[in-house]
């Protein structure tokens, strides 16, 4: 497997409320955690941050190799709970962070199964085939009124409600997540990442920019691509490469 990830400010924000964190722990483990801030210009990156370094040091410290399915679950709902009774207690106890709140994206993979967990309007996406799926659920109110059949998705797209965030962690004392397993089998792609990209490249463009971003190791063509459709955010993508069984037989 191969990881890589990088952060934008982008073209407007005058700060990066955007955090991540990645790292292999073996040849056929590794974690990824992607957060998006809110809650004013200070408060935004005081909780991604907190957040990504609660969470992915309890995953650096706790998921290592030959751990179960269940227990990786388990440590996954621990880290995310922990780091949400963090930042929800900070929000309380300092006036100037009142508020404030991140989204969140945390995925382990071990051999060839992603396990997810997410809550908020950040994402995950399966490349395979040269077909891109969306794994994770907006935890929005575009999200809710879409389901409901009450907008189309044109609508959705700029519905005055669209930034609305339902579940975000450390608003409350406790935080509902959605937890998923998936299969990534050799040649597909895993992309984890911000509003920020997504909402300013079309997904009908992220096919061609996932194989760019396979080639090169790197995943500046999606940030280019989400700056050159005009940057209103900050950008963060990670992509997990599940390399091509030919590429681990050579002798």
């Amino acid at each position: 497997m191969k990881i890589f990830g990088d952060t934008h400010i982008g073209e407007v924000r005058k700060s990066n409320q955007d955090s991540f964190r990645y790292r292999i722990l073996s040849p056929d483990l590794l974690y990824a955690v992607v957060c998006d801030g809110m809650g004013g210009e200070r408060g935004g990156q005081v909780a991604s941050q907190t957040a990504v370094e609660i969470i992915g040091n309890m995953l650096g410290r706790d998921i290592r190799p030959g751990i179960g399915a269940g227990e990786i679950k388990s440590v996954l709902e621990c880290a995310v709970a922990g780091a949400n009774a963090t930042v929800h207690d900070m929000a309380r106890r300092k006036p100037e962070l009142k508020g404030m709140g991140t989204t969140i994206v945390a995925a382990v993979v071990l051999g060839a199964t992603v396990y997810l967990l997410s809550a908020g309007d950040s994402r995950a996406y399966r490349y395979s085939k040269g077909e891109v799926s969306q794994l994770t659920r907006d935890h929005t109110v575009v999200q809710l009124l879409l389901e409901r059949g009450e907008i189309t998705p044109d609508e959705a797209k700029t519905h005055p409600q669209r930034h609305y965030i339902t579940r975000a962690l450390g608003v409350e004392p406790t935080l509902a997540t959605d937890y998923m397993e998936y299969t990534l089998r050799p040649g597909e792609l895993l992309l984890i990442c911000s509003d920020g990209l997504y909402n300013y490249v079309g997904e009908q463009q992220l096919p061609s920019l996932l194989e760019e971003c396979g080639r090169l190791g790197a995943v500046d063509p999606l940030i280019d691509a989400a700056n050159r459709g005009g940057g209103g955010d900050n950008i963060t993508a990670v992509v997990i490469a599940q390399e091509r069984e030919e590429a681990n037989c050579r002798g």
